[in-house]
């Protein structure tokens, strides 16, 4: 039986191993942490490549050192082993290519370096955050910032800068609301005033462009590339062009994980919806036509993720074809539904599998309602172009009969009712087109 000044001895035992020890431990794990002073920089040769340097003091002397960097929100990591001359203070440098990092035009980078000394001891340095960004340009970008939202411009109108900001933070608002998104991101914009330098930074970066778009969005970046500046179509373009690309990033930001599965005629549809109250008349004009001659693409087709590997006439139709849908959708069930829908494609659900999900239905009885929905609008459409010619010749022949009818004027002080002349030349000019030329979104 232990007594219970056997335990009090005991104890003593412990206590004194523990204060014979511990120095020695501590003393140990300081060993293997040397104490190291580290100055880190960055240079950048846009569109080509960045170089990483460091310079490191330690008290102990280091033998190596390797390089990690990895880009924000992407799950690839670079890890490279970099030569240096070994000693107390040392110096490093290494370049890696844009190709090799997979850089796209904008992004948020952050790096560190490991280094280990001669007795086995490692150390890493604090992590850098760095911005790349176009310096290939001929300004320095200006910022411009309010709430979560950070506006680029070249810093020559401001005027630009407050549009873009108003405009970005009320559609953020609003999409944030319709989808279900809590907590909107801090989204970057940059503002190219000529389209032919915001396609060179994409260029540089291997992306596919249209050469007649404006903007552009990189969703796992927050960031939003639009050209714009001042005049009578700068605020028409930024509220068509920035609702657009600030619903991609309010889809990649519910979809997380799963954002590569959304389908594209959702989350297209959605962007250009949410640009203008109806569609754009260039779509409109396709959609009209594949309906008439019978050869729209099924939405099956459209559940791919992005639709620009498509030839160009598919994918003016495609755009049209989701643009069109979705606004069905809004119609028939509502904006709960357009919330519902996100959040299914968000769970990871399927393209169909999301559709049976939040409305109750297959994605072949939603084609089917949709395309009937699209035989009444197209049908109709038709009808009243039909009619129209009848109806402005019967307007042209009542005129001139009323012409004949209608008083005469007298000699001097009154004027007849109708100014012929007006009247003729206000006529619509027959043989003229009525499109107009519109950026595809």
């Amino acid at each position: 039986m232990v007594t219970s000044s056997g335990n009090i001895k005991y104890f003593w035992i412990v206590v004194l191993f523990l204060i014979m020890f511990t120095p020695f431990t501590m003393a140990q794990t300081l060993a293997q942490t040397p104490h190291i002073q580290a100055v880190q920089s960055t240079s950048v040769d846009y569109g080509t490549s960045l170089t990483f340097e460091v310079q490191a003091t330690a008290d102990t002397t280091l033998t190596g050192t390797h390089l990690t960097v990895q880009i924000a929100n992407r799950n690839n990591t670079y890890r490279e082993a970099v030569s240096l001359f070994p000693g107390t203070t040392v110096m490093a440098s290494h370049t890696m290519t844009v190709d090799a990092l997979q850089l796209p035009p904008f992004a948020q980078i952050v790096y560190f370096w490991d280094f280990q000394d001669e007795s086995g001891g490692t150390y890493r340095t604090d992590q850098q955050v760095i911005y790349y960004e176009d310096t290939y340009i001929p300004w320095k970008w200006v910022r411009t910032n309010q709430g979560h939202i950070t506006i680029n411009t070249d810093g020559r109108d401001q005027l630009v800068a407050n549009s873009a900001l108003e405009i970005a933070t009320r559609s953020m608002a609003q999409q944030s609301q319709l989808l279900g998104l809590a907590q909107p991101p801090d989204i970057t914009l940059y503002i190219y005033p000529e389209l032919t330098q915001l396609a060179a930074a994409l260029r540089l970066h291997h992306q596919h462009i249209q050469d007649w778009v404006a903007a552009y969005s990189i969703p796992d970046q927050h960031i939003i590339l639009i050209a714009s500046t001042s005049g009578p179509e700068m605020l028409p373009n930024m509220q068509r062009d920035l609702p657009h690309q600030i619903t991609h990033l309010v889809v990649y930001d519910i979809a997380g994980e799963a954002a590569h599965q959304v389908p594209g005629w959702f989350n297209e549809g959605l962007a250009l919806s949410s640009g203008s109250p109806e569609p754009d008349s260039t779509f409109k004009d396709a959609l009209n036509e594949a309906v008439h001659k019978g050869v729209l693409l099924s939405l099956e087709t459209l559940c791919i993720g992005d639709f620009s590997n498509l030839p160009p006439r598919d994918a003016t139709l495609a755009y049209a074809q989701s643009d069109s849908v979705v606004r069905y959708i809004t119609k028939r069930y509502g904006a709960s539904q357009i919330q519902a829908l996100m959040a299914a494609y968000a769970d990871g659900f399927s393209c169909s599998g999301a559709v049976d999900r939040a409305l109750g239905i297959s994605l072949s009885t939603l084609e089917t309602q949709w395309h009937s929905e699209l035989g009444r609008t197209v049908t109709s459409s038709r009808q009243n172009m039909t009619l129209a010619p009848w109806i402005l010749a019967w307007v042209v022949s009542l005129a001139l009969a009323l012409l004949f009818v209608a008083p005469q004027p007298r000699p001097a002080e009154e004027h007849s009712v109708f100014d012929t002349k007006a009247a003729i030349s206000s006529l619509p000019d027959k043989t003229a087109g009525t499109g107009t030329d519109r950026e595809q979104p």
